[in-house]
């Protein structure tokens, strides 16, 4: 639950002032760690992709695997032309 303890100990963060930081950690540790844990699971997903491509392991997870070439509409037509055969000859 955000309390008004907590509101009011970001609100001193994002505000700034001299040795805001320090005070925050010192007043609040556990708002301050929380806001760190936050921001490391905002930045992971931007930096630990490119880094795991640079050493060579699998990516596929992050990016997907690469999907089969397009397929242009009219084949979809006819794709969908010939379902509907099939099925109104096992009818």
């Amino acid at each position: 639950m955000f309390t008004s303890v907590g509101s009011t100990a970001v609100a001193e963060f994002f505000m700034g002032g001299k040795g805001h930081i320090k005070r925050i950690i010192d007043r609040e540790p556990v708002v301050a760690f929380s806001i760190l844990l936050g921001s490391i699971g905002f930045a992971a997903p931007q930096i630990i992709p490119p880094i795991r491509r640079s050493m060579g392991y699998d990516t596929s997870q992050y990016y997907g695997r690469p999907s089969p070439a397009p397929v242009s509409t009219a084949e979809v037509g006819l794709l969908f032309r010939l379902s509907i055969l099939t099925t109104c000859r096992r009818l």
